[in-house]
């Protein structure tokens, strides 16, 4: 009788140790799917600070370069694309005219991708760009519409906080990295 008990008790303990290590083996392959899967595998890295969604209040380097790196948790292979935008939220709504043609500031440049004012150049694993020191809402308008004559364009102050919103786009997950900036 307590041969069979001891049998017993050894096969419970080798069915628990099976099930132990099947359901280790379940967790540890959830998470690499998780991980491996595109789940906001991808960030962007300025100075010692990561970056994964968003992050307000950035301060660049006028007249100067500001490097960039973007990598991914796993390190696999990395597609990107770089945008910058004017932050319309930060700046008091106006009308201008290009060419004698009224427009509104916000309706007009919300979705403007002003990132040639900045000189981005991009590599395979980071990107720089460059803030000029006399950047103006109107010199972005004339970048908008280049050989036009542009009128009635207020002045206004750029080096307020968070004036530019730079937009990295995942090209793998298709999120969006944004770092507000001034």
């Amino acid at each position: 009788m307590i041969r069979t008990s001891t049998a017993i008790s050894v096969f419970v303990r080798i069915c628990l140790a099976i099930l132990l290590f099947a359901l280790l083996a379940g967790v540890l392959a959830l998470t690499f799917s998780y991980v491996g899967n595109g789940q906001r595998n991808f960030y962007v890295k300025y100075g010692n600070e990561t970056i994964v969604s968003e992050k307000k209040g950035v301060e660049l380097p006028k007249d100067n370069f500001a490097v960039f790196y973007c990598e991914t948790l796993t390190g696999q292979a990395i597609d990107y694309d770089v945008q910058v935008f004017l932050n319309v939220k930060s700046v008091d709504n106006f009308d201008f005219s290009v060419d004698g043609n009224r427009k509104n500031f916000k309706s007009d440049l919300i979705e403007y991708d002003c990132a040639k004012l900045f000189n981005v150049s991009k590599s395979a694993t980071c990107f720089v760009l460059s803030v000029p020191k006399d950047l103006t809402v109107e010199k972005v308008i004339k970048a908008k519409y280049p050989e036009k004559e542009i009128t009635d364009v207020p002045a206004v102050n750029l080096n307020t906080k968070d004036s530019f919103i730079l937009t990295v786009m995942d090209g793998v997950e298709k999120r969006k990295t944004q770092i507000y900036f001034c």
